[in-house]
């Protein structure tokens, strides 16, 4: 049988402050999506902008 803990995950999990935490929540509420989905959408614009360089 294989431990749970040990199964590869395709995601990861970070650590913030919670104030950036609560001002990403509103700005999430405001454009009526998920915090991942806004999370990913600035990293993946800011990680472009740094390969356009």
């Amino acid at each position: 049988m294989r431990n749970r803990e040990i199964e590869e995950k395709k995601t990861k999990q970070i650590v913030i402050d919670i104030g950036y935490h609560q001002m990403i929540r509103i700005l999430a509420a405001k454009r009526s999506m998920t915090i991942k989905t806004l999370v990913e959408g600035l990293i993946a614009d800011e990680v472009a902008k740094e390969n356009m360089q």
